[in-house]
Formats: C-alpha cells, sequence, structure tokens
C-alpha cells in the first residue's frame, strides 16, 4: 500500500514555506465524528498540536494548502485555497 503522505513533498514545502516540522496524523473512518460524517474523506490542519490530520492519500496540492493554514491561521478558507492555487501555478511554471 503506498504512504498516504508523501514525506518528501512535506518536508520540500515546509523548508520552501519556512515552517518547522508538522506532525502528520491519519484518521480511520470511525474516527471521524457526527458532524464530519457526511464526508468521505477529510484533511485538515489543527494549529493547537501542529498536526495535519487526514483520512485520503494527500497529494501535492492539498499539502501545500494545509501549510498555508499553518503558516497564515489569521486567512479564512477562501483565502488559503485561492492562495494554494497561486503558489502551484508559480511552481508549474
Amino acid at each position: 500500500m503506498p504512504p498516504m503522505i508523501d514525506r518528501v513533498i512535506l518536508a520540500k514545502w515546509e523548508a520552501r514555506l519556512g515552517l518547522s516540522p508538522t506532525r502528520t496524523y491519519r484518521v480511520k473512518r470511525s474516527q471521524i465524528t457526527s458532524s464530519y460524517k457526511r464526508l468521505s474523506h477529510i484533511a485538515g490542519y489543527c494549529e493547537a498540536d501542529d498536526t495535519i490530520y487526514y483520512s485520503r492519500k494527500l497529494d501535492e496540492w492539498t499539502i501545500v494548502h494545509e501549510l498555508l493554514h499553518k503558516k497564515y491561521p489569521e486567512l479564512s478558507h477562501r483565502e488559503v485555497k485561492k492562495l494554494t492555487d497561486e503558489t502551484m501555478s508559480r511552481e508549474r511554471n
């Protein structure tokens, strides 16, 4: 089974964004609480314990997105999504 999170990609983006190492934790479907049960998968950054929680394989876009939540906790989800798109677009060019 392939890893659910690519540690090389995670480390690359932590370095590029000037972030300290971030913990990751794979969440089992049975651990998802009632308010999130309707979702098929979750991925999210928790500032309180500096951890990315996830229940699916994370692609590079999602890793960058969650790290940007860490770097800019004051931004809304919509602002982080836009910044992620811009960051990934620059990466491709």
